[in-house]
């Protein structure tokens, strides 16, 4: 019981401190200590681990293995984690949103902050591919990529130096203001260049 909650602890700390490279490490090293021991971590364990891999850019391998290796019972605890993984790989984009905004979604508490950060550094890649790919793009498409109401691209789009006409929004390359949090992450490779076969259970 004290090592499960030296654990819990440790996560939440490198969660106050959004240090998601560690705690990735940190996980992948506790997962492999239990397999040696016969012994398997909680669900909020689990919940960090597989949102490290998502902000660490590692859908396509090991998260997509670490579900695998889960039981029914673990991944149905988990599962609007996974939906996000999903529709990632979909490129759902609003549905990305959808899940992590859901109000009868129940994230944990003390995960709240990390469900905030992997939001943020999503809509931060959304962003950096309509810079590089759109001259223009309609202003359903690019609300639907970035979770913003009209009202707000709007005032988005004021801030960013981009020019809204006749239902299009015109990007201006290299103005994006990236949130200071995405500093700590390492940036997604271009989701126009994943090709997912996927291998849902």
């Amino acid at each position: 019981m004290s090592s499960n909650l030296n654990i819990t602890e440790q996560l939440k700390f490198f969660i106050q401190h959004k240090q998601y490279l560690k705690m990735l490490q940190f996980c992948e090293n506790v997962e492999f200590d239990g397999n040696m021991r016969g012994k398997h971590e909680g669900t909020f364990f689990y919940q960090c681990f597989l949102l490290a891999y998502i902000l660490h850019d590692d859908l396509r391998n090991n998260a997509r293995f670490l579900w695998k290796r889960l039981d029914g019972g673990t991944q149905n605890a988990l599962r609007p984690v996974w939906q996000i993984c999903v529709h990632m790989w979909k490129r759902e984009y609003g549905l990305v949103y959808k899940v992590i905004k859901n109000p009868q979604t129940p994230w944990p508490q003390d995960l709240m902050p990390v469900i905030h950060d992997v939001m943020q550094f999503y809509r931060t890649k959304m962003l950096q591919l309509v810079q590089r790919a759109y001259d223009n793009i309609d202003v359903k498409t690019i609300s639907e990529y970035l979770a913003l109401s009209e009202k707000e691209l709007d005032q988005f789009a004021q801030g960013q130096g981009w020019k809204i006409e006749d239902g299009l929004v015109y990007p201006t390359r290299g103005t994006l203001k990236e949130p200071s949090q995405a500093e700590s992450f390492k940036l997604l490779r271009e989701l126009t260049d994943r090709t997912l076969f996927l291998e849902l259970d």
